[in-house]
């Protein structure tokens, strides 16, 4: 993800471009890849493109507070990826 792409996902989701920098390449090269799928022509691709990154951002945000719960129990952060999408939110949502 380039600092272009990088500034126009943030701008899109309304959140600071360092809260994306944050995540790993993974989600980040997730949120570039919508954007060569999607070619924006009217406001129903616009709803799907904010959709699609609000997604991965929110993905993204999980894997920031579940590296800081392996920390903190010891747990591996592979361990806890491994776990199905809703228990890694309880986790960070309800444990954390």
């Amino acid at each position: 993800m380039d600092n272009k792409q990088l500034a126009e996902v943030a701008k899109i989701l309304g959140v600071s471009e360092d809260s994306i920098s944050a995540m790993d390449d993974e989600i980040k090269n997730s949120m570039t890849a919508v954007f060569e799928q999607v070619a924006v022509k009217n406001d129903e691709d616009k709803k799907a493109v904010f959709e699609a990154l609000d997604n991965l951002w929110q993905k993204g945000s999980i894997y920031i507070e579940l590296s800081e719960v392996a920390k903190s129990t010891g747990i591996t952060t592979e361990t806890l990826r491994s776990l199905d999408y809703e228990t890694q939110q309880t986790i960070v949502y309800d444990i954390v």
